[in-house]
């Protein structure tokens, strides 16, 4: 049961996958849209070390993502509210 929810989860997670490089290639979002984006990397990856227990050509998919966000700034870029220097 377990493996053929995974075997039918790989191909939704690729174009999961694409189309969220597309936004972040293509998309005119704004830096919190893009840090949302961005935090969902890791479920993304766990759900594909899921499937490399079938596969384990998908540890290479897993190794990629967990790299990419690794080098990606996910915090805030700002001090947070009007008056942050401050207090």
């Amino acid at each position: 049961m377990i493996t053929a929810v995974l075997t039918l989860l790989a191909p939704a997670l690729a174009v999961a996958m694409l189309v969220l490089t597309l936004i972040l290639a293509k998309g005119d979002i704004c830096p919190g849209q893009r840090g949302r984006i961005h935090k969902l990397l890791p479920a993304i990856g766990i759900l594909w070390l899921a499937i490399a227990s079938l596969k384990v050509e998908a540890f290479l998919v897993v190794f990629a993502i967990f790299y990419f966000y690794s080098k990606v700034q996910t915090g805030k870029t700002r001090q947070q509210g009007r008056f942050g220097s401050y207090i």
